[in-house]
Order: C-alpha cells, then sequence, then structure tokens
C-alpha cells in the first residue's frame, strides 16, 4: 500500500487518499486510510513516520468534519468531494464547491473583515522610517523584491514542508508559520496551514513558548481580530525565536515563567568592567581635576597625559584620553542635544567615538546606508519559504552603519533623530534585534562554530523612551553578547547569548555620555565597556582570519581539482523578516 512503499517524508493525502479509495472501494478507502494512519502512530518507533502520520490524519480529520453531512468522498481527477484541491495536494489550499460553516461565518462577518483588515494589514502600518520591516521610507522603494509580472496567486505553499529539514520538526513549524503570515498579509486563503502547523508545535524546549505565541497572533489575525501595533513586533521576535527580557511588557515572558527566565539570567553571567592600571590612573586624577580646574586648565592636563601616553606608546591610554578630550570640548553641544536635531547630529557623538577606538585597525566603519548582505541571505531564505519560488532581486537592508573585516559584516547600526515616536522607536529596536541574530548565524558559518559569540553597542537617541542609534557586533570566547543602548545620551547595556533553539536578550549595567563635568565621576563603566568593546572585536578579527584563509584554499583546491566541495549547512529559516511587496504596488501606495 500507499504508506508502506511511499518514504514518510513523500506523503501526501491527495496520494494516499487516491490509492486507499481504488483498494477499498467508496468511504472504506477513508476509513482504512484513518486506521493504518493510527496503527502506525501506535507501533512506530520512526520519528519522521509519526510526524507525517499526525500531520495526514490532521488533514483528513479536518476533510472529513468539513464535508460530515455528505457519506461519501468521490475522488476524481484531484478532486475530493466537496473540496478542489490546488497545488500538489497536501491540501493546504482547498476551496469548497459548496459553503462551509466556516465560510458561513467568514461571510457573516465581512463588514468587520473589511475594517480590520485595514488595522491587521502588517505591511500598511509603518509610520517614520519603516517600510514593511523598518528600514527607511527613502529606501523603500529600493528594499522591495521585484517579482515582476510574476503571478503568485497559485503558489504551492505545501512542497517545502517535506524537505530534508522535516526531519526537524521545529524547523518545519517555523517555515509553515512562515508560510501562515505570508498568506494572511498577502490576504490569501490559509488552507490547513493553521492546523499542520498546530500539528507541527512542539510542547517541549526552550523555543516552545515562542512557537505558542506565535500560532496565538497568527490564529487571531487569521480570525479577523485586531492585532495591535506592539503585537506586530513581539509576533516578528517570536518568530525570529529572540527572547527579549529587557522589556518587562513582552508578553512572551509570561509564557516562558520566572523560574525559566533565572536560569536564563544564570548563564548570562556579565563580565567585570576592568581597565588596565594606566588607564584607570589617568581617569582617577581626570576626576580630581574637573572638580577644582577650569576649563583652561583642564585641557592642559589632558593635553599632558596625552604627550604622556605617546611618549609610552599606549594605543588604548591615547584613545581613551582622546575620547575625554572630546566629550570636554563638545560639553556644550552634547548638552544642547534635543528634538530638533538630526538623525545624523544624534549619531555623530557615538560616530566619533567609534572613530577613535577603531583607528588603526582592519576594521572599517562603513556608513550610508549602505545594502547589508548579511540580511540579505536570510530574506532569500525567508522568500523561499514564503513563495516556494527562487528569490530573484532580493537586496538587503539598507544600514547607516556597519563594521566590516575583509568583506564580513561584523556589525549593523541604525539611529533615529529625537522626534521619532515610541511606535517607530520599538520597530527600529525589534529590527535591530533581527538584523544583528542575522549577523550572528553568518559568524557561525564563517567560523564554523556553534558556539559564536557576538559583542554589540546599541546607542539610541530619544527624548522618553527608546530609539535605535547603532548595534556593533563582535565575535567573543565567552558566551554572550554585549550591546549597549541609549536614550539620548543615557542608556543601558545587554547581552544576548544563544541557548539552544532560542536567542536570550539580557540588559546588564547602565550607561551614559557626560552632559555636565560632575558626571564624569561615574563615566568609568562606559569607558571600560567601550575599551572592552574595542579589543574583543580586533580579537574577533583574528580568529576571523585564520579561518578565511582556511576557506579561500578550500575554493582553490575545490575548483582546481575537482574535489567534491564540503558539505555545507542546509539553509533554514533563523530571522524573520517580513514578506515585500511588488514593486510597482508600492510605487503606486507612495
Amino acid at each position: 500500500m500507499y504508506l508502506r512503499r511511499t518514504a514518510a517524508k513523500d506523503w501526501l493525502i491527495s496520494d494516499a487518499l487516491s490509492e486507499y479509495k481504488v483498494a477499498y472501494k467508496g468511504n472504506e478507502g477513508v476509513d482504512a486510510l484513518n486506521l493504518d494512519l493510527k496503527q502506525i502512530l501506535k507501533n512506530s518507533t520512526q520519528e519522521i513516520k509519526i510526524k507525517m502520520a499526525k500531520k495526514l490524519l490532521a488533514e483528513l480529520n479536518v476533510i472529513k468534519g468539513d464535508d460530515s453531512r455528505s457519506s461519501s468522498y468521490e475522488i476524481k481527477n484531484n478532486t475530493i468531494y466537496g473540496h478542489q484541491i490546488f497545488g500538489s495536494a497536501n491540501h493546504l489550499n482547498i476551496e469548497g464547491r459548496g459553503e462551509s460553516d466556516t465560510e458561513k461565518h467568514r461571510r457573516k462577518k465581512a463588514k468587520k473583515v473589511n475594517k480590520l483588515d485595514k488595522i491587521n494589514d502588517f505591511s500598511k502600518t509603518e509610520t517614520e522610517g519603516d517600510d514593511d520591516d523598518d528600514i527607511t521610507s527613502t529606501d523603500a522603494l529600493e528594499e522591495e523584491i521585484e517579482f515582476g509580472a510574476e503571478d503568485d496567486d497559485n503558489i504551492d505553499f505545501t512542497s517545502d514542508l517535506d524537505d530534508v529539514d522535516a526531519l526537524d520538526s521545529s524547523i518545519s513549524f517555523r517555515k509553515c508559520a512562515y508560510k501562515y503570515y505570508y498568506c494572511l498579509e498577502k490576504k490569501k486563503e490559509v488552507g490547513l496551514l493553521p492546523t499542520i502547523a498546530h500539528t507541527l508545535l512542539e510542547e517541549t524546549g526552550d523555543h516552545a513558548p515562542l512557537d505558542r505565541y506565535t500560532l496565538k497572533i497568527l490564529d487571531k489575525w487569521e480570525a479577523k481580530e485586531n492585532v495591535d501595533a506592539d503585537e506586530q513586533q513581539y509576533l516578528r521576535l517570536s518568530m525570529s525565536r529572540i527572547i527579549d527580557t529587557m522589556n518587562k511588557r513582552n508578553p512572551i515572558l509570561q509564557l516562558i515563567g520566572e523560574a525559566k527566565l533565572n536560569e536564563y539570567r544564570q548563564k548570562l553571567k556579565k563580565e567585570d568592567l576592568n581597565l588596565p592600571s594606566t588607564i584607570s590612573d589617568f581617569i582617577n586624577s581626570f576626576n580630581k581635576q574637573v572638580k577644582d580646574e577650569n576649563e583652561k586648565d583642564l585641557m592642559l592636563f589632558i593635553m599632558q597625559a596625552k604627550l604622556g601616553a605617546w611618549t609610552r606608546n599606549n594605543e588604548d591610554l591615547k584613545k581613551v584620553i582622546e575620547i575625554y578630550e572630546y566629550l570636554v570640548v563638545n560639553l556644550a553641544e552634547l548638552k544642547n542635544i534635543n528634538k530638533t536635531y538630526s538623525e545624523l547630529q544624534c549619531f555623530f557623538p557615538a560616530y566619533h567615538i567609534l572613530s577613535i577606538l577603531f583607528r588603526d585597525t582592519n576594521i572599517k566603519i562603513v556608513i550610508g546606508e549602505k545594502g547589508c548582505d548579511t540580511s540579505k541571505n536570510a530574506r532569500k531564505i525567508n522568500e523561499q519559504c514564503f513563495t516556494l519560488k527562487k528569490p530573484t532581486n532580493v537586496r538587503g537592508r539598507k544600514l547607516d552603519l556597519m563594521l566590516v573585516y575583509d568583506d564580513i559584516v561584523l556589525c549593523s547600526a541604525e539611529w533615529k533623530s529625537m522626534a521619532s515616536s515610541r511606535a517607530v522607536i520599538m520597530k527600529q529596536f525589534v529590527k535591530n534585534l533581527r538584523v544583528n541574530n542575522c549577523i550572528l548565524h553568518e559568524l557561525r558559518e564563517h567560523l564554523d562554530d556553534d558556539n559564536t559569540i557576538i559583542l554589540g553597542m546599541d546607542w539610541k537617541g530619544t527624548n522618553n523612551s527608546l530609539n535605535t542609534i547603532s548595534h556593533l557586533f563582535r565575535y567573543l570566547n565567552i558566551h554572550f553578547l554585549f550591546l549597549f543602548s541609549f536614550l539620548g545620551l543615557l542608556g543601558y547595556s545587554y547581552c544576548m547569548k544563544v541557548i539552544d533553539k532560542v536567542v536570550v536578550v539580557k540588559e546588564t549595567c547602565k550607561l551614559f555620555l557626560p552632559q555636565d563635568k560632575c558626571e564624569f565621576e561615574d563615566f568609568f563603566d562606559t569607558v571600560a565597556s567601550l575599551v572592552q568593546f574595542k579589543a574583543h572585536y580586533v580579537d574577533m578579527t583574528k580568529k576571523l582570519k585564520v579561518k578565511i584563509s582556511k576557506h579561500r584554499r578550500d575554493r582553490f583546491y575545490d575548483e582546481q581539482f575537482n574535489i567534491t566541495p564540503t558539505n555545507s549547512r542546509s539553509p533554514s529559516p533563523h530571522t524573520f523578516f517580513t514578506p515585500k511587496r511588488p514593486t510597482t504596488a508600492r510605487q503606486h501606495e507612495e
């Protein structure tokens, strides 16, 4: 029979029903298939068979339930009585010949649907600095995926569920959830996608609460209920398997539970903020001078300290003194930063300090809205999940700042002006977390190390709420990622760590840039964080250099001597980005 001679990963409900119908006649075929699938669940020890049997049973139950008033299941020309199958018959797109109870329910709520469609249209809720996925409005057109004249109305949303990644049910769930999202945003029929997604949902594992939240919001959206702006952003994080513990309003934290959160906190131990004695001595002396001396005498002290650092050729000390000099000279300007300042003016203090830190290193600071190939690769994988087509004209996210080493993106950076709204700020923050996740996965590939960790910095500029100015990432031997976020000139640091199949984000300490002389006394921890940030980044490039050289040699031998290329990981979605609309449609809308 079909279930015995066909590999489990290739089982399709339509093929199974067709064969059982011929073998058993009439409804007996449906009953026989139902019985055989239950026997597999009872007796089989193979995970793939158990999973596929559950999936086929769920599809069979839906078909039987929707057509319970009929006593026959006639199958002719790929048609089940009462339902027409579209695509590859996994029954994800099923159109009823008659009107089912579900369709009646939807028809009765037509007016409510039309109203809430506008509310729940995730692609049209972007405000300042955003397109579908939070890129700036000036770049939105260039960021779109150009589908051209292709018609995706008859896309088969099921065949990809049974590829090699189906052996990992959590990956299959993500692909299914991504397609579910795509259908909802494009206002297409979801078919059995919700049923299959619930079937593939795992009840255990660190990712389980995130996946449950994903389905909760997608089901709410599918039922045409109001999904607010915050839920949209939390959904994007949950679909990317990112746990943000900094935001106490995050509803996912309640699903995880305090016990598990405490376990995460124990695994995310912050690094001690120590500095070399030469730098500590300078800071202590400066703090004494800044209280008693006028600006002229303070600058003379700084110049003398700088001369001593050059005499000893102490690079880190020279850079720390230069940072202090910049802050003292520009103290009045820093104090005046307000809502009237542009994004560039808000970013400049952070950019200037970073330029000092990374001077004379092999790390380039790239600014000016350049496309990030790391996010481009992630978006390609996403589009394959959404449409099952080979993606074309996919462009990387344009970013305000990137750190790059040997054409490898080490970090991304974005910022907004202080006048940005809370909604824009949250969207930008969520976007940056996801871009950073892409960078982490890319570095894992380059370093061929699943334990790869990155260190980062996130500056934010706003008056009373979070707003991202920049994200800077780097590889570490320790097992967590540090980031720094600023509200105007105030901020905090937080770390990210991959734990099993999720990325956990946790706040670690408070940071700031001085706006008054009296504030320098508390500036030590911020300086220590900056120095460690630069040191770890330089250390990371050394590790990358070794790996890059090896990869280049391997590629040379593969190309010259036809050696079978080394196996690469099967691409699977790791970071969620919303599907893009056709360029022509976007032009019309704008």
